[in-house]
Order: structure tokens, then C-alpha cells, then sequence
């Protein structure tokens, strides 16, 4: 993991670190050119590291360590679309994933069934698969 640039801009720079075991994303502006709307936006791509899976029923919710705000967005648009920023010169987003929340329980059987649950998946689910009541039977006896 590491820095890259992949955004529409040269205003911004973003790389991504692991803090407290979760991904990292910090997105910076590094103009020093004021433009006349205060901030620039732009949009960064995210790097194929974070294994963003690009479905709508997934939604990856973002915190900025800085400011406390939380951005939830489908794993659909932060694929396909990445993530827009409005960012003044010198500021910056701390953007850990907080958890990721599954809609449908659909999806969470494929993803469980199928093995393809994704590393980032793995421990950051509000849900846990299996459901408990799942393996028990109607006596109580496994």
C-alpha cells in the first residue's frame, strides 16, 4: 500500500495505509492556488488494494478521522465512480473504513456460500454469517 494519483485533477494526491487494522484513504489538495469557489473538486479513483466490490446492496461506510463525519456510499459508485472531494488548498480527508453493511441477505448467503468474501469484508460486516438462529435447531439442541 502506498501513494497514488489517480484523480481528473492535479490538485489532489491520495494514498492509503492500514491505521487500527482498517484501510487508511488520506486525500490531500496540493495547490496552492485559490480558486474562486474556495474549494476544488475533483474525484479520486480508488486503487485495486481496498477490494471495493462493485455492488449496490454493499454500503462502505467512511469516516474522517478529522472531522468525525461519516460518508456512506454502494460499493456500486465508490467502484465504478470513486470517491468526490471538495477540498480547499492544504486541506485534507483521514478516510478509514468504519464497516461495511450488506442490504440484502441474498448477497450475504453468495458472498459466505461461494467464498468470495473479500478480505476487507471479512471483519468489518455489521452482519455475521451464519445467522445464529441458523444453527440451532427448533429444540435447542445442535
Amino acid at each position: 500500500m502506498g501513494a497514488w494519483r489517480l484523480s481528473e485533477l492535479d490538485h489532489f494526491r491520495a494514498g492509503l495505509r492500514v491505521y487500527e487494522q482498517r484501510p487508511l484513504l488520506v486525500i490531500t489538495n496540493v495547490s496552492d492556488d485559490a480558486p474562486r469557489l474556495g474549494k476544488h473538486w475533483g474525484r479520486v479513483l480508488l486503487p485495486p488494494e481496498l477490494d471495493i466490490q462493485d455492488d449496490p446492496s454493499i454500503h462502505y461506510h467512511l469516516r474522517d478521522l478529522l472531522t468525525g463525519e461519516v460518508y456512506v456510499r454502494s460499493g456500486e459508485s465508490l467502484a465504478r465512480d470513486g470517491v468526490v472531494v471538495g477540498l480547499a488548498p492544504f486541506e485534507l480527508h483521514a478516510l478509514q473504513v468504519e464497516h461495511i453493511a450488506v442490504e440484502d441477505m441474498v448477497v450475504e448467503r453468495a458472498l459466505a456460500g461461494g467464498g468470495l468474501t473479500s478480505r476487507s469484508c471479512c471483519g468489518c460486516a455489521r452482519r455475521r454469517w451464519p445467522p445464529r438462529s441458523a444453527t440451532s435447531t427448533v429444540s435447542g439442541r445442535r
